[in-house]
């Protein structure tokens, strides 16, 4: 069997489950979590998701992902990743650090994302159903 690649990006919409996927395959592979979600919280303190504050938060990402692919070798990101720029960007920041990459879609049924959603507690998510 192969090598795992060194980074990792788990992408889907809200409550679908990617964080714990995320978690899991962060613990599997001895890799660093980097978590959009946390990266938010860590640039803005009353965060309004402006396009300018997204861009910066994926940017910010990247270059947490980037320092921890250089420091420790693994990383498992962690977000919507809905816009394909987000996607492409993460991409071609792997290529230039001549890694591989794998990128994982987590999707679930609607009625269990609203459940999922409706039961957070002590989350670093905000996010609502809609």
């Amino acid at each position: 069997m192969s090598d795992p690649p060194p980074l990792v990006v788990v992408s889907g919409l809200p409550g679908v489950g990617k964080s714990r996927v995320s978690r899991l395959l962060a613990d599997r592979l001895d890799a660093a979590l980097v978590r959009t979600d946390v990266v938010r919280t860590d640039l803005f303190s009353d965060p309004q998701y402006t396009d300018e504050e997204v861009k910066r938060v994926y940017a910010a990402v990247r270059e947490r992902a980037r320092e921890t692919l250089a420091r420790d070798g693994r990383a498992v990101l962690d977000g919507t990743y809905r816009r394909r720029r987000f996607r492409e960007d993460v991409a071609v920041m792997a290529a230039d650090c001549d890694i591989d990459s794998v990128f994982v879609r987590v999707v679930c049924g609607e009625s269990v994302v609203r459940k999922r959603i409706a039961q957070r507690t002590d989350t670093a998510s905000d996010a609502a159903f809609e």
